[in-house]
Parts: C-alpha cells; sequence; structure tokens
C-alpha cells in the first residue's frame, strides 16, 4: 500500500492578472492526496498477477484582490475561484511466459472521475461567475506480446484500446486503438553499448481520438498514420 498527502499556501505579491499589489490577502492554496493498494504475485505456473485499486483527490482555491479607480475612488473587488477533484480506479494485469520464448501481457484498467467541480465568483461585491459540475470515466484494454526469435532479437508488439466517456455530454468522445510492433536488437553481437530497434505505429492507420479532450477539438488534433520508426542508441 502506498499513500501521500501534501498541501501548500502560496503569497501571489506580484500582481500577476492585474491583481493589487504586495497584497497579503493574494492567496493560492493547494492540496491533494492519494491511497493505492496492489497486489502482485507469480504463481508456480509463471503466471504473474498483477491488482490494484486507488482513489485519490485533487483541491484548489484562490482569493484574489482585484482594485480599479472610479475617478478618485478605489474600488475593490474579491475574487474567488476553487477546483475540486475526486476519482478512484483500478487495474489487473496477467503475465504469462509460454513455450520459453512468448511473454503474452493481458490487461484492463478503469477510472472513475467521479467529481469534477470548479467554480468561480466574485465576493464583494457578490456577482456569481460559473459553478461547473461534472463526472467522467476513463477505459483501457491491452494486449502485447513479446518474442525472443534469438537470444539478443526480440520482436514485441501490443494492441490497445482507450475510451473517455462523458455522460454530461451529448457526443461522446471516440475511443484510440493502437497497434505497435518493434523489433530490438541487442549489443551483443554489434559494438559495445549499442542498441537498435525499429517499430511499426499504428499498424492498421486507424484514425483515433484523444480520450482526454472534448470531440469539438478532435479535428484539429494532428494524428499520426502508419509510420515506421527507427531508433539507434548508444550508451557508453
Amino acid at each position: 500500500m502506498e499513500g501521500a498527502y501534501v498541501s501548500r499556501r502560496k503569497g501571489i505579491p506580484t500582481a500577476a492578472f492585474g491583481i493589487a499589489f504586495n497584497d497579503s490577502r493574494n492567496q493560492n492554496y493547494e492540496e491533494g492526496g492519494f491511497v493505492d493498494l496492489k497486489y502482485e504475485h507469480t504463481f508456480s505456473n509463471q503466471l504473474n498477477v498483477m491488482a490494484r485499486l486507488y482513489s485519490g483527490y485533487s483541491h484548489a482555491r484562490g482569493n484574489y484582490i482585484l482594485q480599479t479607480l472610479d475617478g478618485d475612488d478605489m474600488i475593490e473587488t474579491v475574487y474567488k475561484d476553487s477546483g475540486l477533484g475526486q476519482i478512484w480506479g483500478g487495474e489487473l494485469k496477467l503475465t504469462k511466459h509460454l513455450f520459453d520464448r512468448h511473454t503474452l501481457t493481458l490487461g484492463g484498467a478503469y477510472q472513475d472521475n467521479f467529481r469534477q467541480h470548479q467554480k468561480s465568483y466574485s465576493e464583494s461585491p457578490y456577482l456569481f461567475n460559473f459553478d461547473d459540475q461534472r463526472t467522467s470515466r476513463i477505459w483501457a484494454l491491452y494486449l502485447q506480446d513479446e518474442f525472443v526469435i534469438l537470444k539478443n532479437l526480440i520482436f514485441s508488439g501490443h494492441q490497445e484500446q482507450r475510451d473517455r466517456k462523458n455522460p454530461d455530454q451529448l457526443a461522446q468522445t471516440p475511443g484510440q486503438a493502437q497497434s505497435q510492433f518493434s523489433s530490438h536488437k541487442g549489443q551483443q553481437n554489434l559494438i559495445k553499448g549499442l542498441e537498435v530497434s525499429a517499430s511499426v505505429y499504428n499498424l492498421f492507420n486507424k484514425k483515433y481520438g484523444d480520450p482526454g479532450s472534448p470531440e469539438h477539438v478532435q479535428d484539429l488534433l494532428m494524428q499520426d498514420g502508419r509510420n515506421y520508426r527507427l531508433k539507434v542508441a548508444y550508451r557508453s
């Protein structure tokens, strides 16, 4: 099990975004934490099982003093904003060695962003700006096989499917599917420290979307079609 908590309070004396200069009331406060429970075990049949559950949150709020002149009078406005995010999720991964040359990995992950809350208003004088409350969910499935052709030549491939669902939107963001294959030649029979790998990205040349972006920006994203990559690395 792993967990953490962090918080900070920061003054803003530099008059950023037009707020009052060197006013101690200009402050940001941020805090966040998470708990991650993980289990991993390799059984006698060489099946490795990894399962994890996690939960976390992030909270931020700000207080800003805006000052404007109205003739000879100084008008002061207290502006406040806040954001709160809470999530939980899990992952299950199975890894199995087969026929001495294959390492097969199958897994899935799910994350529920069950609270995504942002709001903003002016406290004095009171003026409501917005109060946005929504939820979303992200899931992924993946499959990978690593095949040792020779001791120093490895072939690997994976298929990944990701999707993001936001029940507050009428149109859903399309999912992302990727197929990638690569081969890797180690340094045993080459120059010492030299590694060479080649890969094919998006093998089936499938159009995909970014699960982290709303639908209306999908057409603005640069999408990689099928492409071939060669990597040469040298480590002394």
